[in-house]
């Protein structure tokens, strides 16, 4: 029986998809399959995120996402990034140690190469403390510093937490900024920070996406950090075979 190239086109998205997830999910730490739902819960529109990856939207407008300590993020004199090994959310060991010297507001940052003018912009980080709680800010601010952006406290404790900003700019001159400060603390303060991020026409952060030397263009699809970045359009090719019941949603134009 010949198959109808819509039919066709319908088995091969499924098939893009659950075979994403499988490599998402095997290589995830324990407990994610549980955040993420069976396969058969994941269908385009619907957003599953976790540190990892995850299925939605995605993009990142700064580099070094991972590597606070690289010289992509500006540090004010009293702060300092050592080239630590911490235990990150995803279980590597990529999470960084940010020291504010207390020297009245310090921050670390980094200016994307996106202008902010008359554009939306969500930037987003995990944080943490080693012990006790502490209260940080996270904003979105303009490089030229007019219109200065929106901050937001980032009430910290002993589990990591994902922390997002959103900034309209009605205008401004300089490209969007994602900045952490000590909120003013007078003392020496310690956190931990992880997969920094920044996107640009969304009020709400998306899949978490890694990056290096490069910013990740938006786009939609499934994200596995460690793996593989599959994005909407992307084509199968080769020989596909399927085991066992499968259950598929989409809507294709």
């Amino acid at each position: 029986m010949r198959m109808s190239r819509a039919l066709l086109t319908h088995m091969l998205v499924g098939l893009r998809v659950i075979i994403a997830c499988s490599i998402l999910l095997l290589n995830a730490p324990q407990g994610l399959a549980k955040e993420l739902g069976v396969v058969e819960d994941l269908f385009i529109g619907r957003h599953a995120i976790s540190p990892p990856g995850g299925f939605g939207r995605y993009q990142n407008l700064l580099v070094r996402s991972e590597e606070l300590d690289h010289a992509s993020w500006v540090k004010s004199a009293s702060t300092t990034v050592p080239a630590t090994n911490l235990t990150a959310p995803d279980g590597s060991t990529t999470a960084e140690s940010i020291t504010f010297g207390g020297a009245g507001l310090d921050t670390i940052q980094q200016a994307s190469t996106t202008a902010a003018g008359s554009t939306q912009f969500t930037g987003s980080v995990w944080l943490k403390v080693a012990s006790g709680t502490l209260t940080v800010r996270i904003g979105v601010i303009d490089q030229a510093g007019s219109p200065a952006g929106t901050y937001a406290n980032a009430d910290l404790d002993t589990t990591w937490q994902r922390f997002q900003v959103t900034h309209t700019f009605a205008g401004g001159t300089g490209n969007a900024v994602l900045i952490l400060d000590d909120n003013t603390n007078a003392s020496s303060q310690t956190i931990h920070a992880w997969g920094a991020q920044l996107e640009s026409g969304t009020g709400t952060a998306g899949v978490y996406t890694k990056t290096s030397a490069g910013t990740v263009t938006a786009s939609r699809g499934l994200v596995s950090n460690t793996d593989a970045v599959i994005g909407s359009n992307e084509t199968i090719g080769g020989t596909l075979g399927v085991t066992g019941a499968t259950t598929l949603s989409s809507t294709l134009g």
